[in-house]
């Protein structure tokens, strides 16, 4: 053994969490892909805390402090950003780019383009990184469900992500046909938002939406009732209110967003050729992403589109868990991971 450690790190950097796994230890980092800076005035910024702190301060910050996100629609927005959420989940997972050969595998959205996968690929190397390897997270979400992705057989990937929507068909270890919607999980909260100023008078933040749409959300209209009490702003008094808010209510806030989900599979199904079809009709959909937990969504699909639905085991991580699989695979490493 030579100096230095290799070890290899199979990362999901997405819009809303960053995911790192390792075969030997599993996930080691997942952490909200969320930076908080001081703008300095000189203009230079200064970094004050990364991931799950930082996020905690959205909607808080002061004039000189802001909360940004590396990532947009699932590439790099901001390189150095990116470096130091990297920077970060490594440190999170014990690795030190003194004593470790680092070796990534990073998951890339389908629509990534080559200026976006540069940016991605000197994030990872700025960070420590020795090499770099790329996977389309559909075949890596395929992997991470144990799927075998090599068979001649077609199979739909559902992604709804943090601000986008991934709709894609895989056979044979490659992407047969593929959308995306610009939005996901982000659009939800801003629809829940706009819902309750409408009905309530209400202004809530971020952060209380998403809050409201994990504890409440269910797609089913005819779910029974559960209700919430929260504290926003009334939008006429400019006082602090507190607000019932019921499932219901989140229910009709996100009825656009899903019905503009189920209208881009149907869109996805009318190119797909008909033995993929069929196999889709046999073996149903895969629904992954963040936002795949809302309550009620597989079955909700499953009505409009009548084909059945299953939620992936591990919707958060899973594209890491592919990724890292590929990696230790020489057939799967040859087809399907692209070195820069």
């Amino acid at each position: 053994m030579g100096k230095y450690l290799t070890t290899d790190l199979a990362i999901k950097m997405g819009t809303a969490n960053t995911v790192v796994y390792t075969r030997r230890r599993g996930v080691v980092a997942h952490e909200p892909s969320v930076v908080a800076i001081q703008n300095c005035l000189n203009g230079s910024r200064v970094v004050l805390h990364v991931g799950q702190v930082a996020k905690a301060m959205m909607g808080r910050t002061s004039g000189q402090v802001s909360t940004m996100r590396p990532l947009q629609k699932g590439v790099v927005a901001d390189c150095d950003l990116a470096q130091m959420m990297l920077e970060h989940c490594l440190k999170k997972a014990g690795c030190r780019k003194m004593l470790h050969s680092l070796r990534f595998v990073l998951g890339i959205p389908v629509q990534c383009s080559t200026i976006e996968r540069r940016a991605l690929i000197e994030a990872a190397h700025a960070a420590g990184a020795r090499s770099v390897y790329l996977i389309y997270e559909p075949l890596a979400v395929g992997l991470g469900e144990g799927l075998d992705i090599r068979e001649p057989y077609g199979r739909m990937i559902v992604d709804i992500g943090g601000s986008t929507t991934d709709v894609s068909v895989i056979s044979v270890g490659g992407l047969v046909d593929h959308t995306t919607l610009p939005q996901g999980g982000e659009a939800m909260d801003e629809a829940i938002i706009a819902a309750l100023r409408r009905k309530y008078h209400l202004e809530i933040g971020v952060q209380t939406a998403e809050q409201l749409k994990i504890e409440l959300a269910n797609v089913l209209p005819h779910c029974p009732p559960q209700g919430l009490q929260i504290e926003g702003t009334d939008a006429t008094s400019h006082t602090p209110r507190l607000q019932e808010v019921t499932s219901h209510d989140i229910c009709e806030a996100l009825s656009d967003s899903i019905h503009t989900i189920i209208d881009a599979i149907r869109e996805v199904m009318g190119q797909t050729p008909p033995e993929l079809l069929a196999d889709i009709a046999e073996g149903g959909i895969l629904l992954t992403g963040g936002a795949s937990l809302l309550g009620g969504l597989d079955h909700y699909l499953h009505e409009h589109l009548g084909v059945s639905v299953s939620r992936a085991m591990n919707p958060m991580t899973n594209a890491a868990i592919g990724a890292a699989q590929a990696l230790d695979d020489p057939a799967l490493k040859a087809s399907l991971l692209t070195p820069p």
